[in-house]
């Protein structure tokens, strides 16, 4: 691990294991348009740089962790790699006949103000995921309501 920026009681300070949340949170967009079935996430208490509201996951050693269980027929197979400073997660396996496209939408309930230069704005967002086939909605079911707080 290095020392990277993290979030702690309410501020941005540098820390051991800062930048393992944008791994996670690429192994959560992974996961969900895999269509795993997400078991344990936790947004961040700010929005982070590298995610848009409601597409994020954040780990804490110990307190907060990321879990999903694949309900598929078959086994998966999960590969990443971070390279020139981008992080890739990709699922793999067996596609089976009429499988969905599966995005995550979001919607942003609330948006409020920063509150001092420099800082960011706050949000409440719902994200959803959309399956579709054929290029038809076939469901859309909301999988998370996320406050992000102003700072």
């Amino acid at each position: 691990y290095k020392s990277a920026a993290i979030y702690s009681e309410g501020t941005v300070v540098n820390d051991t294991g800062g930048g393992i949340c944008q791994v996670v949170t690429t192994l959560y967009n992974a996961a969900v348009k895999a269509n795993m079935q997400i078991t344990e996430r936790r947004n961040h208490s700010f929005l982070p740089t590298y995610s848009d509201p409601g597409y994020d996951a954040t780990v804490v050693y110990g307190s907060q962790d990321f879990k999903f269980k694949n309900t598929r027929n078959y086994p998966i197979k999960i590969v990443s790699d971070v390279s020139g400073g981008y992080c890739t997660v990709s699922i793999y396996g067996l596609k089976t006949e009429n499988e969905p496209e599966i995005s995550i939408e979001t919607n942003i309930i609330k948006t409020m103000p920063k509150k001092s230069r420099g800082g960011s704005t706050g949000y409440v967002v719902d994200s959803f995921r959309v399956e579709k086939i054929n290029g038809q909605v076939i469901s859309r079911e909301k999988i998370a309501r996320d406050t992000y707080s102003a700072h």
